[in-house]
């Protein structure tokens, strides 16, 4: 679920027009400096000078963000939330991070925060808040974190179950909710008690 942009097919990269497009992770890990890159991401938040405009972007794939620098001053309908394309060039900032020059910068998806964006920028937010807007909630850091961290630990725990033999498989799942009140809930027994005892001692094999 958590490739949370636009990844098709699971694939980390896509061939597609200017270059490959890459993670935020990626491009702060292991860009090199004047390579072309192409990445996608919302806007965290921007920054205006004089002639220059910067976009703070992220993906979803790490807790950093990623600087991209805008010379055209033709982007004002991209604001905090706004959805992205930036192709340019990767450079290193005065703080010796990647950064990327923009040659060009797609707006995918305007926000209009008059209309009610919950999220501002550089602004922490109570779960409780969070939670009311779940379909956003994996954009806000600290839920991003724990999606990053809860997908290490699945990756972790099936590559070493898998290393010492074990096989995973999907088995029918029984609940006690009623989520949407149109079943009937009831109730599971073992038919044979003594059968049900050898096959907790037989999982011990």
């Amino acid at each position: 679920m958590f490739r949370t942009f636009i990844y098709n097919s699971n694939i980390t990269y896509i061939k597609r027009g200017f270059c490959e497009r890459r993670t935020v992770l990626n491009v702060i890990k292991k860009g090199d400096v004047g390579e072309k890159v192409s990445v996608q991401g919302w806007v965290k938040s921007l920054r205006k000078q004089k002639d220059l405009t910067f976009y703070d972007i992220n993906d979803g794939s790490t807790v950093k963000n990623l600087q991209i620098i805008v010379q055209d001053k033709s982007h004002g309908k991209i604001n905090v939330g706004s959805s992205v394309r930036a192709d340019g060039i990767l450079q290193k900032s005065p703080k010796g991070q990647n950064e990327v020059n923009a040659e060009n910068l797609v707006l995918i998806g305007g926000c209009d925060l008059n209309e009610g964006y919950p999220f501002a920028p550089r602004k922490k937010y109570a779960p409780e808040y969070v939670r009311e807007y779940l379909h956003l909630r994996p954009q806000t850091r600290r839920f991003g974190s724990l999606l990053r961290v809860r997908h290490g630990a699945t990756v972790a725990f099936h590559k070493y179950l898998d290393q010492i033999g074990y096989v995973c498989i999907q088995t029918p799942i029984i609940t006690s909710n009623d989520c949407e009140g149109a079943g009937e809930v009831f109730k599971v027994v073992p038919d044979n008690v003594d059968l049900l005892k050898s096959m907790y001692q037989d999982s011990y094999i």
